[in-house]
């Protein structure tokens, strides 16, 4: 099967199960279950992120690392902020005081910490989005991931048959302008593929705005995993999803969006 078979036949099953995982999660009043679904996806995620550290020449402790992870991303789902900041600390600090005094230490420090803050920090935005009070939340997560997935089938249909601009030769050399630019025109449709948009006209605004930072937040992500990757001397970071690559490859623009989308729904729409 080609590549763009295994991708397709990979988006036919996740996008649904997806779906049917944060739809019967609110129905039934069992947010814990998108909760524990976002601690595997920042566990699977933080595995790679340490084969990448590794080529890197940055040896971490794999096994309790992954654990903080885990411990991370369940304070954040679980305790809904209750004692964050005392956690959050205690994990940040944790692995300061233990890589500081071995060889390489202060790149193993902040290696260790930048994975923190990267995949559980900007992955729990996701659950608060969901949790939104009330029953929309998962309406919430679901634009978000709708316009997170038409930013990519825009950016590579539209880059692969018309790209011929590159966006960043050094870093990504298949990135094209007119793939970013597909890619925020499948965004702004996606956008407005949702019931939130009530007297839709009055909307168009703000749906436009959050198109526009979405489609960057997503191309940013993606790069910057891009650069991850070229400096480890990869092209994926892992062969998890066939298609798409590892975790982190499939939701390496989606961690730089959520905050995004986070703080607009909040600070601007008030709706989370």
């Amino acid at each position: 099967m080609s590549e763009l078979g295994k991708r397709v036949l990979t988006s036919v099953v996740l996008i649904p199960s997806i779906t049917a995982l944060f739809f019967f999660a609110k129905l039934l009043q069992v947010d814990w279950a998108v909760g524990l679904f976002l601690t595997l996806v920042a566990f699977l995620a933080g595995l790679e992120y340490l084969g990448l550290i590794e080529r890197m020449g940055l040896q971490l402790e794999r096994y309790s690392y992954l654990a903080l992870i885990a411990f991370l991303e369940f304070v954040y789902v679980f305790f809904r902020g209750l004692h964050l900041v005392l956690a959050v600390t205690a994990v940040f600090l944790l692995p300061i005081l233990w890589y500081l005094p071995q060889p390489q230490g202060l790149k193993r420090s902040l290696a260790a910490i930048f994975g923190l803050g990267y995949i559980p920090w900007l992955l729990h935005f996701f659950y608060l989005i969901y949790r939104a009070p009330s029953y929309a939340g998962w309406l919430y997560a679901m634009l978000l991931l709708v316009m997170s997935w038409s930013y990519d089938i825009g950016a590579f249909l539209i880059g692969s048959r018309f790209g011929r601009h590159k966006l960043a030769p050094r870093t990504s050399p298949n990135k094209t302008v007119e793939g970013v630019i597909g890619g925020f025109l499948f965004a702004l449709v996606g956008a407005n593929l949702t019931p939130i948009w009530v007297n839709w006209p009055a909307w168009i605004p703000h749906i436009f705005t959050l198109a526009l930072l979405v489609s960057a937040a997503m191309q940013a992500g993606d790069l910057f995993e891009s650069k991850l990757k070229r400096l480890a001397g990869v092209k994926d970071s892992g062969g998890l999803l066939p298609g798409h690559g590892g975790m982190l490859d499939r939701i390496d623009g989606l961690l730089f969006a959520i905050p995004v989308f986070y703080l607009y729904f909040h600070y601007v729409l008030r709706f989370v």
